[in-house]
């Protein structure tokens, strides 16, 4: 009995001291880290910073906090950042944003709630960790401000490496998207979109990368909207240029497309002369209701065979 004291009290001391040292080396590396993002221009401001959890795990949190990368061209505020990793998994991180945040960009500033706003990482236990998996998740989500106002009740952002370099597979569900009249169209609530894909980025990420790579191709398994009567699917693959403008083909399969149809048609995203050929191609196409679109798209702009489309893509990615 005396022994087995003797080992608990020294297996207990042992894990508090590395608890310590863990503890101890987590605010050294953020210290460090932050110094080097401000070195690289990043303007990074909090009242505090705390590790806390013992002894299981390490609850690293930084109160009112002030983030703007080196361009100047956005800041974030929230009351709090919060990471929470296991003591025993130190490479698998939880990151919980702040019920309420604070976007300011050059147009005004941007209120984010949500009931909950989490996300988990996995990294390699290596000298410059890269990313293994990774999950978004959002509950109740409401932006708004600056002419912008957009909801959505759930979403879901999944990614994981694939078997090629700096390549993630991505899968995301988000459902009830009101977007109101952000897109210029109406209805503007989606119920829900589905998405299976892979992405190829010109570098891999890692933790250690203040600036993040960029994405340079898209290749769509499975990408389903249901939006008001429409169905849509779409496959195919799309290539990014450096402004981030896709250009590649993808089949869209549309079923109850006649109302997205005259929706387009009536927002002025489909040409009024050139309406009714489109249409009669369509519908000549259509087997039980049922269509099957190819589309191009080129440097962001959308044609459907040699009719052109007013959605530039690649204006919505510069907003």
């Amino acid at each position: 009995m005396r022994w087995l004291v003797i080992l608990v009290t020294v297996a207990a001391l042992a894990w508090s001291g590395w608890w310590w040292l863990g503890a101890s080396a987590l605010e050294r590396g953020l210290d460090a880290a932050v110094t080097a993002a401000r070195s690289d221009g990043w303007q990074i401001d909090y009242e505090g910073a705390s590790v806390r959890g013992f002894p299981n795990r390490f609850d690293t949190t930084l109160t009112d906090v002030t983030i703007t990368p080196p361009d100047g061209s956005i800041t974030w505020q929230g009351p709090f950042l919060q990471a929470l990793a296991l003591s025993y998994r130190p490479n698998h991180v939880i990151a919980v944003a702040p019920p309420e945040q604070r976007l300011s960009l050059p147009d005004g500033t941007v209120d984010i709630r949500s009931d909950d706003l989490r996300g988990s990482a996995i990294f390699s236990a290596s000298a410059e960790p890269v990313l293994r998996r990774a999950t978004i998740v959002a509950d109740t989500l409401t932006v708004e401000g600056a002419g912008l106002r957009a909801s959505m009740a759930a979403g879901q952002l999944a990614l994981r490496e694939a078997e090629a370099p700096a390549a993630y597979d991505v899968a995301a569900s988000l459902s009830d998207l009101d977007l109101g009249d952000a897109v210029g169209l109406q209805p503007g609530i989606i119920d829900r979109i589905d998405v299976d894909s892979t992405l190829q980025l010109d570098a891999p990420i890692t933790v250690t990368g203040t600036t993040p790579p960029s994405p340079t191709e898209i290749q769509v398994r499975r990408a389903e909207i249901a939006w008001s009567d429409a169905l849509l699917s779409a496959t195919g693959t799309l290539r990014l240029d450096h402004l981030g403008r896709p250009s590649g083909d993808l089949l869209l399969e549309a079923d109850g497309w006649q109302s997205l149809f005259d929706t387009l048609q009536q927002e002025g995203l489909i040409p009024s002369d050139q309406a009714p050929l489109l249409r009669a191609g369509l519908e000549g196409m259509a087997v039980d209701g049922r269509v099957e679109i190819p589309i191009t798209i080129d440097a962001g702009q959308i044609r459907i065979g040699a009719i052109p489309l007013g959605i530039d893509l690649g204006a919505w990615q510069r907003r």
